[in-house]
């Protein structure tokens, strides 16, 4: 069971960790050649700011600034600012 978990965290921390890339695999504020600048221009999908789901008390999840997936407590905010 605790291998199943630890791989389980593993799993959301990858697929978290990922979002911010661009259509070129590339994460964003990373060189990117095949984007415009040279540097890739994130998720065209998920911009900061941008509410993506709530958690279990109704707090919004938004997108958080370019940098910052990592942690919950940056995903909770409204408009791209933390609520903590």
């Amino acid at each position: 069971m605790d291998d199943e978990y630890e791989r389980l965290k593993t799993e959301a921390y990858k697929l978290l960790s990922d979002l911010d890339r661009c259509v070129h695999g590339r994460h964003a504020l990373d060189s990117c050649f095949n984007c415009p600048g040279g540097h890739s221009a994130g998720n065209p999908h998920l911009k900061p700011g941008q509410v993506v789901g709530y958690d279990y008390t109704g707090r919004p999840y938004a997108v958080p600034v370019v940098g910052e997936l990592r942690r919950r407590a940056d995903w909770l905010s409204t408009g791209g600012v933390v609520t903590k």
